[in-house]
């Protein structure tokens, strides 16, 4: 992309200088005319996708070099409530399971919680803690620990949610 130097007109493309300048040979590889400049790119910046969006600002000039710039936005609220919400898992893998309850700091309590059990309920829970490569979001374990830890079904979800992205 190229910036017009007169007015700072962004973005300009290849194909719009050369409609503008009809009667202009462009060497090959293009290169513009002196009234217009490169815009170097930048990459884009850290932001939240959930929350925030990414648009296009106007290139600034630092030395001799058109830089490409970006400006993080929030969404609005109704925004927000426009948005699609992701669907619950119906299962996840153990490493993800473990890595998103260790980010609820929750990991340390699964282990006192199904040692809490009654039996057989507690062996059964251990044998799934300890050897599933998979959890159900419907399990009857996990049932039991969400009860166990306190979790409403919507916290249980957002666990879900969370792990899948792991």
């Amino acid at each position: 992309m190229f910036i017009r130097l007169s007015d700072n007109a962004y973005p300009i493309s290849e194909q719009q200088i050369r409609a503008a300048n009809p009667s202009t040979t462009f060497p090959v590889p293009f290169k513009p005319t002196s009234a217009y400049a490169p815009v170097l790119k930048s990459p884009l910046p850290e932001y939240n996708p959930q929350t925030q969006w990414v648009r296009e600002a106007q290139p600034v000039l630092l030395g001799q070099n058109w830089i490409q710039q970006w400006q993080v936005v929030n969404y609005t609220p109704e925004e927000l409530a426009a948005l699609p919400q992701p669907s619950v898992p119906y299962e996840v893998t153990m490493r993800q399971a473990r890595l998103a309850l260790l980010e609820a700091g929750l990991l340390s309590e699964i282990e006192p919680a199904i040692n809490a059990l009654p039996s057989p309920q507690k062996e059964q829970a251990l044998i799934e803690w300890e050897y599933s490569s998979t959890v159900q979001r419907q399990n009857g374990f996990v049932s039991s620990l969400a009860s166990a830890l306190n979790l409403s079904g919507a916290q249980l979800d957002a666990l879900f949610i969370a792990a899948a992205q792991k």
